[in-house]
């Protein structure tokens, strides 16, 4: 009689577990293929602080990557997914590419063009000790646009990573003596995501936060060859599971909002 008490209990316990685990993890998203959803995103970012010209920028390069049609995007309006399982299929990625080779645009590219008159770097700049991404070239027509950005990004290097509290230490320690001040005016962080397997410190993804209340909303470009995103999240503990997931790979990691760590793994 007890036990088949306590099986009614036990399955209604792991019913609750599993809708809680999916609320927890379920956010929204839109792939900005539609007129509406772009027109969202820019209130959000002129809301911000963002230049209009930065905004303009990135809206052409949107513009040139849906030229030709990304397979299996929603057209318009956001999309529910669960953070462990969302992914973009890499065939639809690789198909997109070989039909438009010249789109391809790095995270931390997109991001730094939005955020780029919203950062303090030094008034001399150095010559970084190498070029982060060879399509700055293209998409930064200032060269001191692209000292700014190989400074801001380069590789963390130095003695050996120990924990993912050396690594966050590291990092910041960089900025502070590369000069890099993220505390301006404009309500758009600069997200990044940093990771190590002992050696040295590599950016691994970067993105822009605008804070709505308690959600957070976060515009990116997810990978090279996958699209642009624009995601909303119920507060920053789900933003945070998130994008935790582009370091899992990692031995150390840490998640920062501008100049100060949100997440160490």
């Amino acid at each position: 009689m007890r036990r088949r008490v306590v099986l009614p209990a036990v399955l209604a316990a792991a019913i609750l577990l599993m809708i809680v685990y999916v609320q927890q993890n379920t956010f929204t998203y839109t792939n900005l293929v539609g007129e509406a959803d772009r027109i969202q995103a820019r209130v959000l970012l002129e809301e911000a602080g963002i230049p209009r010209e930065n905004i303009d920028g990135f809206f052409s390069l949107i513009e040139a990557f849906y030229q030709d049609p990304y397979p299996h995007l929603a057209k318009q309006g956001l999309q529910r997914a669960l953070i462990p399982f969302f992914s973009y299929r890499d065939q639809d990625a690789f198909d997109h590419f070989d039909r438009q080779p010249d789109s391809s645009l790095t995270c931390r590219m997109a991001a730094f063009l939005l955020l780029k008159d919203s950062i303090r770097f030094p008034d001399i700049l150095p010559t970084a000790p190498e070029e982060k991404d060879p399509m700055s070239q293209r998409c930064l027509a200032a060269e001191q646009d692209r000292l700014r950005y190989n400074l801001l990004f380069a590789n963390v290097e130095g003695e050996a990573v120990r924990s993912s509290e050396e690594l966050a230490a590291a990092v910041s320690n960089y900025w502070s003596e590369a000069e890099i001040d993220f505390s301006s005016g404009v309500k758009a962080n600069l997200l990044t995501a940093y990771g190590s397997d002992g050696g040295e410190i590599q950016n691994f993804h970067t993105a822009v936060a605008i804070s709505s209340g308690e959600e957070v909303w976060l515009l990116e470009k997810y990978d090279p060859l996958y699209p642009y995103q624009l995601s909303r999240f119920t507060g920053e503990a789900q933003l945070i599971r998130y994008l935790r997931h582009r370091v899992l790979g990692c031995s150390y990691a840490a998640v920062f909002q501008g100049g100060e760590y949100l997440w160490i793994k």
